[in-house]
């Protein structure tokens, strides 16, 4: 049989060469047929490694995946098959050491001069009739050409097939991939949820799974402190970050309410995470914020807490002149080190260090204060403010090294808003011993980032993206944002890519563009060439240019280089749970929308346009889930997207249309009192005038019933399509409309059952919201 194409492949090899000399045409090899026939074989050393054992597993599960049958494990013991005989024998798939006998040095020379014999992810994957070998340049590459021979197979309605290709591949970065923050969602994620990111972040040959195990954030849901901690500790057992999150669900048709502990800090997990990622090749870093981020612990530990000028602690940042401080932190890092990572030989950690600023929203009795993070006790003024914040830094670094720790991240923002990344700090790094060791993480997730990550001061660097992590509100598309930063850092020597995220299949896309970006840049030729190699991969050959359109109408409504994207996250309730100077706290949403919609007029047309947008997306998307596409678990993870924009911009039209008929409905019965006053009992104009009054409290009702429908439908399919750890946090933002709209309701029924015109509950609301 011929292969008549490869199918897309995440990320895209550096070299790949089939044996007609092209991809399109190349003979292909049969594995296994859905009847029950194994057709090959795989074989592994006798003393296997482990990532030796793990390709094998890869290789096995996607030909059973694919035909329902396993292909037979077998121990290689050598001398190769004769070349007579093995014609009559099930086609050998060798792994490891046991390819090595027929990577011949006409196979490995592509590797030879590309200069990466040395690097251990680099491999070389041959499949041809008379075997398939995978022969990694260390246990990692091998592991990582079983997973390019997994996304090769292809199945023609009975029989897997691979075709009969060579690749040649390693990667341009050192270290690619995710950092999930600490957050709702994440902290509800299981030990399963968090191995299944891992299989799915070694698929795509991302070594690299940052965790956010503290951080805090200034008030945003019901008056309280947004504080996490995902791992107990025993030292500090009053550290704990009870969470309760109310929302309204539409499986159960009515409101619920979870009280919870995070998932991994109950189960203590965390070093089963570090461990399962080191045994396929993803090293598991945990990240540990303060200073910026950090309430929980001044807020418990107040001698650590930065202080007022009268000697109160803030509860927010530390003061960097009390011992206590440094002497708290070690002990934690120390514990997360000695617990989770030296165990398992896990030498990286993060530090955060980021967005050291005056907050708003830091106080529950007092959320319109500002807390400025510098500590203002007298030690601390007297001091310099940077030399304090290096002298932090200086200390967590030693003390972390001195327990084993070698590779210690931290935010570039601190450090270049201070002005302090400049070759003084290189210069004082170097004299202590700690330039190898500091890793900045150059951060930013705009359309168009910064023009430079210094490298002529020598340091270690990483980029970061954006990877997708909005996921409890409308989509956001970061695509442009991941390509522009992994172009900057690979022109100006980065050794990594880590994309700040949370972790929702609906980021499927924003992590195989990171993928391709991070192991081959040069095959990324640009975002509407990708997007169309992504159109392919999940929506397959019949049907990627229709589902190329519904994601580009997708795009239009969430793409951070969009101009109809803004409007949707200006209806979106999560903003409004920020504290704005301008506005009382806690603030009035949906009313806040509401008053600008009805304060600017253009914007009613906008929304009908991006009805218009969102409902094509919709229904391209509804078509193409009900057809044989590659990867339906995908297209399903788009259509809810596409939904739920849909939904939250026809909300905001029914509301508006409601406003409408309602006002119209008052001013009428209003007009038809005064007339009635004047005219006889029974006159026609006056029934007339309650007739046209009852049609639109009617219409009124009617329109809020649809918006009622939009958020019930929304809720429904998230509830079904979103992991499990997505639901609660998702859906309590969802449902922020719901009281809203059921007061409206109430409204319009009494002014039907009573003729009483009450005020609509967004009339006395301030219009200048500022989002």
């Amino acid at each position: 049989m011929l292969c008549q194409n490869i199918p897309p492949l995440f990320p895209q090899p550096q070299r790949i060469v089939g044996q007609a000399g092209q991809e399109a045409g190349a003979p292909a090899v049969a594995l296994a047929t859905k009847d029950g026939r194994t057709m090959a074989e795989i074989y592994i050393p006798p003393d296997a490694s482990d990532m030796e054992k793990l390709a094998a597993q890869v290789i096995a599960a996607a030909v059973e995946n694919a035909a329902g049958i396993r292909l037979p494990l077998r121990y290689f013991y050598g001398p190769p098959v004769e070349p007579e005989a093995a014609s009559a024998r099930p086609l050998p798939i060798r792994i490891g050491e046991c390819a090595r006998p027929f990577i011949t040095p006409e196979l490995g020379e592509p590797l030879v001069e590309a200069g990466c014999t040395s690097q251990a992810e680099a491999y070389v994957l041959d499949i041809s009739s008379g075997g398939i070998n995978l022969k990694g340049m260390g246990g990692s590459g091998t592991y990582y050409a079983a997973q390019t021979l997994a996304q090769l197979l292809s199945c023609d309605g009975m029989t897997v097939w691979a075709p009969a290709v060579t690749v040649w591949d390693w990667p341009d970065l050192k270290e690619r991939g995710l950092y999930v923050e600490s957050k709702w969602g994440p902290d509800l994620m299981r030990l399963e949820d968090w191995q299944h990111l891992i299989d799915e972040m070694a698929a795509l040959k991302m070594n690299l799974l940052g965790v956010g195990t503290y951080g805090c954030w200034r008030i945003q849901y019901d008056g309280r402190l947004t504080e996490f901690l995902l791992t107990p500790f025993k030292k500090f057992p009053d550290l704990r970050t009870e969470k309760t999150i109310t929302y309204y669900s539409g499986k159960s048709g009515g409101w619920r309410s979870l009280t919870y502990l995070p998932a991994m800090f109950v189960g203590d997990f965390f070093g089963e995470v570090v461990a399962y990622g080191k045994k396929r090749n993803v090293t598991v870093r945990p990240h540990f914020n303060s200073l910026g981020h950090n309430t929980l612990i001044p807020r418990l530990y107040p001698e650590t807490s930065a202080k007022d000028a009268h000697g109160r602690a803030k509860g927010y940042s530390f003061c960097l002149s009390n011992p206590r401080t440094v002497e708290i932190m070690l002990q934690l890092l120390g514990e997360t080190v000695e617990r989770y990572l030296l165990p398992h030989g896990v030498d990286h950690i993060h530090l955060g260090l980021d967005e050291v600023w005056p907050i708003m929203g830091g106080y529950m009795h007092d959320p319109h204060q500002r807390v400025d993070p510098w500590c203002e006790c007298p030690s601390c003024r007297q001091a310099d403010m940077n030399q304090l914040f290096l002298d932090y830094l200086f200390r967590l670094l030693q003390g972390l090294k001195d327990i084993g720790i070698r590779h210690i991240t931290v935010w570039h923002d601190q450090l270049e808003r201070m002005g302090l990344l400049n070759e003084e700090f290189v210069r004082r790094l170097e004299e202590r011993g700690l330039k190898e060791n500091l890793i900045l993480n150059w951060w930013c997730y705009k359309a168009e980032p910064f023009t430079t990550i210094k490298p002529e001061l020598g340091l270690r660097r990483r980029v970061t993206p954006m990877g997708g992590y909005f996921f409890w509100s409308a989509l956001r598309n970061h695509l442009v944002n991941i390509e522009r930063m992994s172009r900057l850092g690979a022109a100006q020597g980065a050794e990594g890519i880590e994309a700040y995220s949370a972790y929702d299949p609906a980021f499927d896309n924003h992590h195989r563009l990171l993928a391709d970006c991070g192991w081959n840049l040069k095959a990324v030729e640009g975002l509407p060439a990708w997007e169309e190699k992504y159109a392919r991969s999940i929506f397959g050959p019949q049907w990627w240019q229709e589902g190329l359109e519904a994601m580009r109408a997708l795009d239009e409504l969430s793409a951070i280089t969009s101009t109809t994207a803004p409007l949707v996250h200006v209806l979106d309730a999560y903003v409004y749970n920020y504290v704005d100077p301008n506005q009382p706290y806690p603030r009035q949403y949906p009313k806040e929308v509401m008053k600008r919609l009805l304060t600017e007029k253009e914007l009613k047309e906008k929304l009908a346009h991006r009805a218009d947008i969102a409902a094509k997306a919709t229904a391209g998307l509804t078509a193409l889930a009900s057809r044989p596409v590659n990867r339906p678990e995908a297209v399903l993870q788009y259509l809810a997207e596409a939904k739920r924009t849909e939904g939250l911009v026809q909300i905001f039209i029914h509301i508006l249309a409601a406003y409408e008929a309602y006002e119209k409905a008052r001013q009428a019965a209003g007009a038809a009192s005064q007339a009635g006053a004047a005219s006889q009992p029974g006159d026609a104009a006056q029934a007339g005038a309650a007739t046209d009054v009852a049609a639109l409290l009617k219409e009124a009702e009617q329109h809020i019933a649809e918006a009622l429908r939009y958020q019930h439908e929304v809720a429904l399919v998230f509830e079904m399509i979103k992991p499990h750890y997505l639901v609660p946090h998702t859906m309590r933002n969802w449902s922020a409309v719901l009281p809203f709209l059921h007061e409206v309701r109430l409204i319009i029924r009494t002014a039907m059952e009573t003729a009483e015109y009450l005020a609509l509950p967004f009339a006395d609301v301030d219009g200048s919201s500022g989002v």
